[in-house]
Order: C-alpha cells, then structure tokens, then sequence
C-alpha cells in the first residue's frame, strides 16, 4: 500500500473508533505515524475525542506524539485549540510535550485563545490553560510576532483568559510587533497601567483587598498615526 492509502485506512478507523483494525493495520506492517493530509491518527483521534483510540495510540511504540500537522499543530495544539480536556490530559500524562512551538511561534497555551472552530466553552478553555500550567507551560512565551498569550487574549476581547493569566502571574512588559490589533507592550506609570501602542489598561483599586475594576480600552493606529478605538470592555476580579 502507498502511504497515502495507509494514511488514509489509519485515518478512517480512528474515526469509527475501531481499534482492533487498527491494530490489524499495525501488524500488517503499517507505520502509525504516517500521515493523511498532514495530520496523524493521533491528531485524528483528538479531533473526534474518542478516548479509546487515543489511549489505544498513546501507548503504540514508536508513536511521534509531537508530531506537528500539515496545520502546524501538535496533538497537544490540536486538543487546546479545541478544548478537548480529557485528550489533553491523557497526552500530558503520556509524555506529550506542552511547550513545542511550531513555525509561527505559537504553543499550546496560544491555541488555548486561539479556537479552531467558533468558541471553546469557558470553562474548557480555563481547564486547559490549568493542566498546560501545571504541565510546565509557559503562559509568556512569544510568537514570531512577540506575542504573548496575554497579548492574544486582550485582542480577542477573551476577559475570562486575561483574568486568568494575570491571576497567574503573567508578565505584563513584553514588547510585541504585530501585524493586527493585537496590544503591545504592558507598562506602569503614575498608578495607570497602559498597554501601547494598541491598548490601555486602567486598574483601579476599590478596597484594601485588592478588588480591582478592570477597563480595557483595544485601540488601533492608522498609518497616519490616530488612534481609533475599535472595543472596550470591563470586569471586576478580587485577589
């Protein structure tokens, strides 16, 4: 068979979930690794969240778990991005790495605010950004552009994610030079954090506990060099 057709046959019984041809494959002589499309059974597999496969492939040896699809992906891309929590955790707990980058620059906790299709629900997004951090993540890593998840977040109006990276910690001085409306840098002056040339960010203080009211102002310069608001948005968070 040419490694198309075996690519295929692979692709084909991850989605109907048949293991026992899979394994019949295997034992044919087939390499588990080969690719339709530019995407492995592996990616396959996350893509319809079929758990059995996944745990099935998982454990085949000589399987490349950071293999990188022809969408410049990783598995472990490919399970953020879409908020499969239960396939993230099954390939960290299989040695999958959380911090390969592809040709972009981007890593898993990028396509954690980066969904494929639409939105991932809140609550698997923030599921997913857990298990990464926990993994060794690095929730400050920059894509070629110098883009954090941080800046991906406030440029997607994601509040839920800046909450979330700022509740841990993120680091709010990185530079970046995007082509779009991603922010720029984060600095503090005079008690008034601005994040320019794209984006601002007010935060003031209510109480001695640390309520903070968050107004986040997305600005994008023209070639002329005016300033255009094009969104704003505002939350509260207690630390």
């Amino acid at each position: 068979m040419t490694s198309s057709t075996i690519g295929l046959a692979l692709k084909r019984a991850t989605q109907a979930g048949q293991v026992d041809v899979l394994q019949c494959l295997l034992d044919a002589g087939a390499d588990i690794n080969t690719k339709f499309k530019g995407a492995s059974a592996l990616h396959e597999a996350v893509k319809v969240k079929n758990m059995q496969v996944l745990e099935f492939l998982l454990a085949v040896e000589g399987l490349r778990r950071d293999t990188l699809s022809l969408a410049q992906k990783t598995p472990v891309m490919e399970a953020a991005c879409r908020g499969r929590v239960s396939c993230l955790e099954a390939l960290l707990q299989a040695g999958c790495g959380p911090h390969t980058r592809n040709s972009h620059g981007l890593t898993a906790v990028h396509y954690c605010l980066l969904p494929c299709i639409g939105t991932v629900d809140t609550e698997d997004m923030t599921s997913c950004l857990n298990l990464l951090y926990k993994a060794g993540a690095d929730i400050d890593a920059q894509d070629i552009y110098g883009s954090t998840p941080l800046h991906i977040a406030i440029a997607t109006e994601n509040l839920e994610a800046v909450g979330w990276l700022l509740h841990h910690n993120c680091k709010m001085d990185i530079e970046a030079h995007p082509p779009d409306l991603a922010p720029g840098v984060f600095s503090c002056w005079m008690g008034e954090w601005r994040l320019h040339p794209y984006c601002w960010l007010f935060i003031s203080p209510t109480d001695e506990l640390c309520n903070f009211s968050l107004l986040v102002v997305v600005n994008i310069m023209d070639l002329g060099g005016h300033c255009h608001t094009v969104s704003s948005m505002s939350f509260s968070t207690t630390t």
